[in-house]
């Protein structure tokens, strides 16, 4: 399975802990699906994603999508970490920039 990440959007004004926002392609031989609004957050223990979630009626966010094994979830997460460090070092020029 191939993984590919978009970063969207990096937040580099915020004061809170959201660094970016991306997109993650899956896809194999024939198949791919896409992952929206997977966030790049600077933890206590560092640069981690965060899948899409909600509030649950405990007032607990969960998360909407997951990797259904620790190898996928790893992999995904490198994946978004290196385009976000890819995205820092070399920002999108404005469309409009001249």
């Amino acid at each position: 399975m191939r993984i590919t990440v978009e970063v969207s959007r990096l937040f580099d004004d915020r004061k809170d802990l959201l660094k970016a926002a991306t997109n993650v392609i899956l896809e194999d031989d024939t198949d791919r699906i896409v992952i929206k609004n997977v966030r790049v957050i600077d933890g206590q223990k560092g640069l981690f994603m965060s899948l899409p979630a909600r509030k649950n009626v405990k007032n607990e966010y969960k998360e909407i999508c997951y990797p259904l094994t620790a190898d996928l979830r790893r992999r995904m997460s490198d994946a978004v970490l290196a385009a976000y460090a890819e995205a820092i070092k070399n920002p999108p020029q404005a469309e409009n920039a001249q």
